[in-house]
């Protein structure tokens, strides 16, 4: 289940949180040294071992979703294939053969922020396969029809290669550290 935590900066302590990363409960600590006028994120196991010192990197702000025909939604799940499919934001310029909006090569996967959508189920951090203006994520439930469109925008996994499944996203515009587990 994905967790968020909301960010709180303070000028008199760190902020602490403990997410479940690849299973395993982890201290996270946002410092922030007065010489790279940055935030770096600690983390450390139960034990209070150093794994990682990394700098917060934050995701893009997203775009709206938008471009479907009249009368019909931008987003919806397929029962059959069990996916979300969704037509990505107006494109902006793009070379042959490369998504216009995620500056991904079509037929390739990226990390993508799903947020504002309504029912809530379609909300979250995809791995989405990308089309030339659109893009796909695997759902096996039905998350019912949506009454909601919200934002789409490329989320910068800022525990690439520090664990195998899990995944951190901070989004900038919201102050929110998404962990899936």
């Amino acid at each position: 289940m994905t967790q968020v935590f909301q960010f709180t900066p303070s000028a008199t302590q760190n902020f602490t949180f403990q997410p479940v990363l690849d299973g395993a409960l982890y201290t996270i600590t946002l410092t922030f040294p007065a010489y790279s006028q940055r935030y770096y994120l600690d983390i450390s196991d139960t034990n209070g071992t150093l794994i990682a010192h990394l700098p917060v990197l934050g995701s893009p702000s997203p775009a709206s979703m938008g471009g479907a025909p009249s009368g019909t939604s931008p987003l919806f799940w397929d029962p059959i294939a069990k996916l979300v499919n969704f037509i990505t934001p107006p494109p902006f310029t793009a070379l042959p053969g490369w998504s216009s909006q995620f500056s991904a090569l079509v037929g390739t996967t990226q990390l993508l922020s799903i947020t504002g959508c309504s029912p809530d189920a379609y909300n979250g951090i995809y791995e989405c396969l990308i089309g030339q203006d659109w893009a796909t994520y695997a759902m096996s439930a039905d998350p019912g029809a949506v009454t909601a469109v919200g934002q789409v925008g490329p989320a910068l996994n800022i525990l690439h290669g520090y664990f195998t499944t899990s995944t951190m996203v901070f989004l900038s515009d919201s102050q929110q550290f998404v962990v899936t587990p």
